[in-house]
């Protein structure tokens, strides 16, 4: 299996290729698409997805605390998991609202400050 790498063929060679095999598609247009990413875009995308895990984690560690209490017999005593639990979504707001609500907020800062 042959892999191509960006810069390992010059353009004028993947052109000459490209017209030599009769394919349906262009392997340029493939090649250059797969190297271009929005820089912005792709950070937002990085940051949803580790906000999605920050979610996942914890529900999961919080769920485990609650079954912890619930099957140690503590169900009459006070609930303890409520701290780990209020504490930690204190935290995952401020990641929720960082990640979909202010996105923007140092560009717009940037501009304030460029006068623009």
């Amino acid at each position: 299996m042959i892999v191509i790498t960006p810069g390992t063929i010059p353009d004028h060679s993947l052109d000459a290729f490209c017209s030599l095999a009769s394919y349906p598609f262009s392997l340029k247009k493939l090649f250059i698409m797969k190297e271009q990413k929005d820089p912005e875009l792709w950070q937002q995308a990085k940051a949803r997805a580790d906000f999605k895990t920050h979610l996942t984690t914890y529900v999961v560690i919080n769920g485990l605390l609650w079954f912890i209490w619930l099957v140690t017999g503590s169900i009459h005593t006070h609930p303890w998991p409520i701290w780990p639990t209020l504490g930690w979504g204190v935290g995952l707001v401020f990641n929720y609202l960082s990640v979909y609500k202010f996105k923007d907020t140092a560009e717009r800062e940037y501009r304030k400050l460029k006068g623009g």
